[in-house]
Order: structure tokens, then sequence, then C-alpha cells
């Protein structure tokens, strides 16, 4: 009997490893940011002319943008291009093309669904050529 994996099992958690990465980075970011924010405005320090807390809140706005920007980025390459890949060959194999496979990288988050799909393939093929 084959064992279920859980949907946060070890293997999903090494597929978001950059997800975790960013999560962990704006946490940080706020902490830094609150932490120095208190402290300047404590000392009522000036930064090129603005108030610690305006300059404090524009820094965190920027690095945090950045950071959102290189997430959309990993999910579009890693998640929606696997999807645009997967639905290719779907498309052909529904025109009675049983004979392709879906292949993707391994870093691509929708490799286990993949794995799965290509199973199920196989499945159609196997009937196809037996009937």
């Amino acid at each position: 009997m084959s064992k279920k994996r859980r949907f946060l099992s070890l293997h999903t958690y090494k597929k978001l490893r950059f997800l975790n990465f960013v999560l962990v980075a704006i946490i940080l970011i706020a902490f830094v940011n609150a932490t120095l924010s208190v402290k300047m405005l404590e000392e009522k320090k000036l930064f090129w002319g603005m108030d610690a807390g305006n300059f404090m809140l524009q820094f965190t706005f920027v690095v945090v943008s950045l950071i959102l920007v290189a997430t959309l980025v990993y999910v579009l390459h890693y998640g929606f291009g696997a999807v645009s890949r997967m639905e290719r060959i779907l498309d052909e194999i529904a025109g009675g093309n049983y004979s392709l496979r879906i292949n993707l990288r391994k870093k691509d988050i929708m490799l286990p669904l993949a794995e799965k799909m290509n199973k199920v393939i196989s499945l159609l093929e196997k009937k196809a050529k037996n009937q």
C-alpha cells in the first residue's frame, strides 16, 4: 500500500524553497524597519532632509516591491510556463496522439501533476491499442 503524500510534504517544500526565502526576507525587512524606525524617531534623526520615518517607509516600499517582482517572475516562469507546455501537449493528446508525454524541468512547480498526467496518458494509450 502506498503512503499518501501530504500537501506540504518535503517534496513540495523543495519545489517552493524560493517562496519560503521571500517570506523570510519580507519578515526580516519588516522587523529591521520597525526597529530602526523606532530608534530614529526617538533620536529625531533626519535623512537627506526628510524625516527618518518617511525614509524608512520609502526604503521598505522599494525593497518589498523588488521582492514581489522577483517572486512574480519566479511564479510566472516555473508555474505558468509549465501550464502552457502542459496545455499544448494535452491539446495534441485530445486530438488522438497518445504517444506524447509531458516533460517539464526539475524546478517546475507543476512537475508532480505532470507525472500523474503522464500515467493517465499511458493508460489511455494502452486502452486505445487494445481497442
